[in-house]
């Protein structure tokens, strides 16, 4: 009987520890908030909208969510968190307890689209005297939450005409913000001769004018074309007593001379 007598405490023990043991390994590895919201989007088909300075991070140490209704499912997950929430449609918009209860403000929310009716991704939308701004989701929602009172609202996206308008914000709002394209730019033509310094360069040349010709090698005698263009940096005049050019160790016969004929 003693063995027996043993098995069934160790039995006993096993029975009534092991839940113990388990508990407490699920509150030594809590799950997250944004944990749980992954697991309320898939299971609810919501999407969450909220600003990155939230702390989505911390710990949930509440009850299993699981199986819950939408409603009850979220006052369970963000209750003592120091986050509200509010529910518009399929999207849950987050706040700070301290935004959300301050008094004499209101959200306004909405879409983006071009003309065509298809939505803008990541467009910015910005109050202009506050600077709040946030941007569109992956359909083209937004929530920006705002004082009471009037203000001018930028919507713009990248290649669309910006679009500034004045909304009055003394309760919740919901807005659709159409943007127009750019116009396109006129087509620039790029005009040039082939004849420039740039386009037909040609190393060597030496040109002389009238001037030169009448001053260079012309003392007490008539211009010589040919004397002047020995007195040229790299130009040799050759054999003696024999008239001719040798450009850079040139032959005699590598060289042009054009004379342009002026009538008089």
């Amino acid at each position: 009987m003693k063995p027996l007598y043993s098995r069934l405490i160790i039995f006993m023990l096993c029975y009534f520890l092991l839940p113990v043991t388990s508990v407490k390994a699920q509150r030594e590895h809590p799950s997250t908030l944004k944990q749980e919201m992954a697991k309320l989007q898939d299971e609810h088909n919501v999407s969450f909208v909220y600003d990155a300075t939230l702390n989505v991070s911390q710990a949930f140490r509440g009850k299993s969510i699981s199986g819950m209704k939408l409603g009850g499912a979220l006052k369970a997950l963000f209750d003592g968190t120091g986050i509200s929430f509010k529910q518009e449609g399929k999207y849950i918009v987050l706040h700070k307890d301290s935004e959300i209860n301050r008094k004499k403000h209101y959200t306004l929310s909405g879409y983006m689209y071009q003309k065509n009716g298809e939505s803008l991704i990541n467009a910015t939308v910005i109050d202009i005297e506050t600077g709040t701004g946030t941007v569109t989701n992956s359909y083209g929602f937004f929530s920006l939450t705002l004082p009471e009172g009037n203000h001018d609202l930028r919507f713009s996206y990248v290649g669309m005409q910006a679009s500034i308008q004045k909304v009055e914000m003394n309760k919740d709002s919901f807005l659709k913000v159409y943007l127009e394209e750019l116009p396109s730019l006129k087509e620039i033509v790029v005009m040039g001769q082939r004849d420039t310094p740039l386009a037909a360069t040609q190393p060597g040349k030496v040109s002389l004018t009238n001037k030169d010709l009448n001053t260079a090698g012309s003392l007490l005698s008539s211009p010589d074309l040919i004397k002047d263009l020995q007195s040229l940096p790299g130009v040799t005049p050759g054999t003696e007593l024999v008239s001719g050019l040798f450009v850079h160790g040139g032959s005699n016969d590598e060289n042009l001379f054009f004379i342009p004929y002026q009538p008089h």
